[in-house]
């Protein structure tokens, strides 16, 4: 059996790879669920790491970007900056119920 400072380290480990896993799969279901006309609120999910993003982009937050994420660094936010992504979110889309956003996160956060 390992040291205490083992275990912690272990289960430190676990819990940075758990919230990492999590917020790829939210990412991907908001992606996934953001109807698309231009494709710009869909490409503006941002993840960051520490504080949520500002401003808009013209591709979506990589991934790539939590690779080596650990506690220290802060909490994970999925940003859009689109000027209408609450219309969206209220239902002003044919592609995506009203509250898809709370959906996709929660679908996100469901998956193994």
């Amino acid at each position: 059996m390992g040291s205490r400072a083992d275990v912690m380290a272990g289960l430190r480990r676990a819990v940075e790879e758990a919230v990492v896993g999590v917020a790829v799969n939210v990412q991907a279901e908001l992606v996934e669920a953001t109807p698309v006309d231009t494709g710009f609120a869909a490409a503006n999910w941002q993840l960051t790491i520490g504080e949520p993003a500002d401003g808009t982009v013209d591709l979506s937050g990589s991934v790539a970007d939590l690779a080596g994420y650990t506690i220290d660094q802060g909490s994970v936010f999925s940003t859009n900056n689109a000027s209408y992504i609450q219309r969206l979110n209220a239902g002003s889309s044919t592609q995506a119920p009203a509250g898809f956003v709370e959906l996709a996160i929660a679908a996100g956060v469901a998956e193994p």
